[in-house]
């Protein structure tokens, strides 16, 4: 789902109020095709996440893959 920033902000504070926590700031970036974390969303930019309800399945993914 999209969400519109309106204020310059850190990857980790749109995590924050995505997730309701700071950790997944990396899987905001990848799904933006963003590679640089030190550079902030500019104000008024349109992001796209992943639905709350997904993170759970998509981070099991994750681990299943890397064990």
């Amino acid at each position: 789902f999209p969400s519109h920033d309106k204020r310059q902000q850190p990857w980790t504070t749109v995590s924050f109020n995505a997730y309701q926590t700071i950790e997944l700031w990396w899987l905001i970036l990848l799904t933006n095709k963003i590679f640089n974390p030190f550079e902030p969303p500019k104000a008024g930019s349109v992001i796209a996440l992943i639905r709350p309800e997904y993170i759970p399945d998509i981070l099991k993914e994750i681990n299943n893959s890397l064990s």
